[in-house]
Order: C-alpha cells, then sequence, then structure tokens
C-alpha cells in the first residue's frame, strides 16, 4: 500500500486514485476519506450502509468506530496530536483486515495532499504578483511620454501670453490636472518596481531640515488652503538617502495631510533626532483612524472606510511611503490617540553613521 501511494502523482494523493488503494488492499467494497480542513469527502465505491455519514461522524466525536454486522469500519486520521479527517471502508470481511497502519498511511496521504496545494496556492500567488507588476510598469511607461508632451505643450501655450484670463484658468487647470495625473502614474511606476525589489534607493549623504523645507515650499506653492508650520528640536543632520524617493514620500505624507483635513486647517511638520533616528512627524486635524485600520491604511490599494467615498485616491501612496522608508533602513508609522490631534504620520530614517553603515550607497 506505501509503495502504492509514493507512486501516485501530488495532486491524486488526495483524492479518489489515493482511496483505489486503500479498496484493494483492504479488500473493500468502498472507502471514504473526509478531509477535515477542507471538510470534503472522497468516496470510491458504492456504500450501502451511508458510509460517508459514519466517516463524517466518526471524526466529529473523534473515535473509531467498528460495525462487524455491515462490515463498516472507521478509524480517525492524526499527525501528532491533531485530528486531521477519517478513512471509513465498507465491504470488509473482518474488521483484523483493517491493519493499524491504514489510517497512518492515510494521515501521511493526507498531509501530502495539504504540502502539495500549499506549494500551488503559493506558486500561483507569486505569478499572479509579478504579472500584476508587470501590467503595472507597463501602463505606467506608456502614460509618461504622452503626460509629458501634454505638460510641455500647455506650458508653451501659457508662456505665449495671447491667452485671454478665462482660457487662461483653463490651461492652469489642465497642467494642474496633468501633473496630478503624472504624480499617480509615478507611483505606480515606483510601486510595481518595489513590490519585484528593482527599486534600490541611490543612497548619498543629505541634509535633512533643508531638504524638507524645499519639499514642503515646493508643496504647498500648489496650493493655499492650509496654514503649513515647520519646527525642528535639533542640530541640522545628516541621513542616507535618495533625493527623489524620499520627496516622494514626503509628498504623499503631505497630499494626505491636505486631502483628509478642514480647509484652513493647521498642518504641521516636525523633525526631531532621537537615539540615532531622525523623525519627521507630518500631522494633520482630520477625523481618527479606526484602531482597526492601523496597519491596514499602508496596504496595497485600501483606503479608509470613513473617507472612501469623500474624497477620490487610489490607496497607493502610503503603502508606497512606507517602502520607500523601508528601503531606507527607516519606518513609516502611525501615531492616533488621545494625546494626539487629529493623525500624525511619523516617517523615521537612521541618522547618517549611526545605523546607516550596512546600506550600500550608489553612485
Amino acid at each position: 500500500m506505501a509503495r502504492g501511494l509514493l507512486l501516485l502523482k501530488p495532486d491524486q494523493v488526495g483524492g479518489i486514485p489515493a482511496l483505489k488503494v486503500f479498496r484493494d488492499a483492504s479488500d473493500s467494497v468502498a472507502v471514504c476519506l473526509f478531509d477535515a480542513s477542507t471538510a470534503q469527502l472522497s468516496t470510491e465505491g458504492i456504500s450501502k450502509h451511508d458510509l460517508a455519514e459514519r466517516t463524517r461522524q466518526a471524526y466529529i466525536f473523534g473515535r473509531d468506530t467498528d460495525d462487524a454486522t455491515h462490515g463498516v469500519f472507521v478509524r480517525c486520521l492524526r499527525i501528532g496530536s491533531a485530528m486531521t479527517g477519517a478513512i471509513g471502508f465498507e465491504g470488509s470481511p473482518r474488521s483484523d483486515r483493517i491493519s493499524p497502519a491504514f489510517p497512518v498511511l492515510a494521515a501521511q496521504a493526507l498531509e501530502r495532499a495539504h504540502a502539495f496545494r500549499r506549494a500551488s496556492h503559493e506558486a500561483a500567488a507569486a505569478q499572479a504578483e509579478a504579472f500584476r507588476g508587470a501590467i503595472l510598469d507597463a501602463l505606467a511607461h506608456e502614460f509618461k511620454t504622452p503626460l509629458a508632451t501634454v505638460l510641455a505643450v500647455i506650458g508653451g501655450i501659457r508662456e505665449s501670453g495671447q491667452l485671454e484670463p478665462e482660457q487662461e484658468e483653463m490651461a492652469g487647470m489642465i497642467e494642474s490636472e496633468v501633473s496630478r495625473l503624472s504624480r499617480l502614474t509615478t507611483r505606480l511606476l515606483h510601486t510595481a518596481r518595489l513590490d519585484r525589489d528593482e527599486l534600490k534607493p541611490r543612497l548619498k549623504p543629505l541634509e535633512i531640515d533643508p531638504f524638507i523645507e524645499r519639499v514642503v515650499d515646493r508643496y504647498t506653492a500648489q496650493t493655499h488652503e492650509h496654514h503649513v508650520s515647520v519646527t525642528s528640536c535639533h542640530p541640522t543632520v545628516e541621513v542616507l538617502a535618495d533625493r527623489q524617493l524620499l520627496d516622494l514620500a514626503l509628498t504623499q505624507l503631505l497630499d494626505n495631510a491636505f486631502k483628509y483635513s478642514l480647509p484652513a486647517s493647521a498642518i504641521t511638520v516636525s523633525v526631531q533626532a532621537e537615539e540615532g533616528f531622525i523623525t519627521t512627524s507630518v500631522g494633520n486635524e482630520g477625523n481618527a483612524i479606526a484602531p482597526d485600520e492601523h496597519d491596514r491604511i499602508f496596504e496595497r490599494f485600501y483606503r479608509g472606510a470613513r473617507v472612501r467615498n469623500l474624497v477620490s485616491g487610489t490607496g497607493l501612496g502610503l503603502y508606497v511611503a512606507r517602502k520607500i522608508a523601508a528601503a531606507h533602513g527607516g519606518s513609516l508609522s502611525l501615531i492616533n490617540n488621545g494625546a494626539c490631534k487629529g493623525v500624525v504620520f511619523c516617517l523615521k530614517l537612521p541618522i547618517l553613521n549611526h545605523g546607516c553603515e550596512n546600506l550600500a550607497t550608489s553612485q
């Protein structure tokens, strides 16, 4: 029997082909297998005495059963102390034809089938992930060139000085929306590369204070809906960072703060150094995020239940920002409790010469 089971293909060992091996070895009319992990019953042969239900009940009550009158014998399957199912035999001439090795072999066969399914699912998930990343990458590249062309053309039209005030306003709207679509495309491109671990940060020494001020100034120049204050509680320090990626992460945090807070409310950006790390906190006075969503908001494409129907978005920004923080040897976390007003996101990066030595600098 063991030889027969080993000769089966991995996708057959938990199904009817395996039951045929048990049926032949036990001289049974019918054999039934109950898989506890899937709650599925498989039967080989024709039962006259409700073998399937007897097999299920043996697992539920956790005990073997012998019905010599009808020739029905059921054995529970165990791996260690865990019960994984049950196997039933009908039509055997007597109980001693049901070897104690049968349930052991059946349990091992079932475990082998489970291992094969897990491996198949993981391989399929990996292939789907690679396919999804390739699609995102291709789409982002396809959008990049026409968007750059539109921006160049609309910029040239505005600089010509031949537009009426209303036309100038409409051209400005076009430029603003195309820029927003370009930023979204950049996020999609980075998302695809981050997921495939192709995006390697080009790390170089960077003074964090003036860099943050430039990012904030550039962002706030595009909108006047909020008052943004920047505070720093330490001497200027350096970090190893990729300017483009860190700019994208900080811009996303600012975008998040602006998007999910009331107009004219305060946005705060603070920089602090402690224990070898520099922490940049971006806070707003928006609604608190539910505790069960604290981790989920960093998932790809996830958006909070309270805002998904009120504010437009893709659910990519925080996911990309956290990936960028991790690529720099840092972290991105949410502070949202009674001691804080609104929502605060904290971007933490190692200070140069305090834990960054293990990150290779790319030229």
